[in-house]
């Protein structure tokens, strides 16, 4: 599962590099989408308890996909350079926004990853947490 957030995390990463000093709104964007993808990192080497494989003709399509995705925003923020700000700013409301999904994606995800003991592969019904409200609070 590294191979599917690993390299949209470089991409991240490298913005930094190949576009510095951009100004906030580029920055923020910048950092995050890498810090997005950061997590999704430590997800799987920290939090996620897999049941089974991915194939590999599925996963390079969302690989790219990811990668090109993150790449593309990026350098769509880059174009903007110079342009006029937007008459309504929703940049404070889009990092409480951000912040709030972030935190909230991970705490799901450990709530998941609690379900199954060492070993067990057998679906379990969630608990806890947004659970209780919807059926799939990650996307929420």
């Amino acid at each position: 599962m590294l191979l599917l957030y690993t390299p949209a995390f470089l991409a991240g990463l490298a913005s930094f590099w190949i576009f510095p000093h951009q100004g906030l709104r580029s920055t923020l964007l910048q950092s995050a989408v890498t810090l997005h993808f950061f997590k999704r990192v430590f997800e799987v080497v920290f939090i996620h308890k897999y049941s089974g494989a991915m194939l590999l003709d599925s996963a390079i399509p969302i690989t790219l996909s990811y990668f090109l995705s993150t790449a593309t925003m990026i350098y769509a923020q880059h174009l903007t350079q110079g342009l006029p700000e937007p008459p309504i700013d929703l940049l404070y409301p889009g990092i409480v926004l951000f912040v709030v999904g972030i935190i909230g994606n991970f705490y799901h995800h450990y709530l998941l990853s609690n379900l199954r003991g060492k070993g067990e592969k057998e679906y379990k019904i969630p608990k806890g947490g947004m659970f209780e409200l919807v059926m799939s609070p990650l996307l929420v």
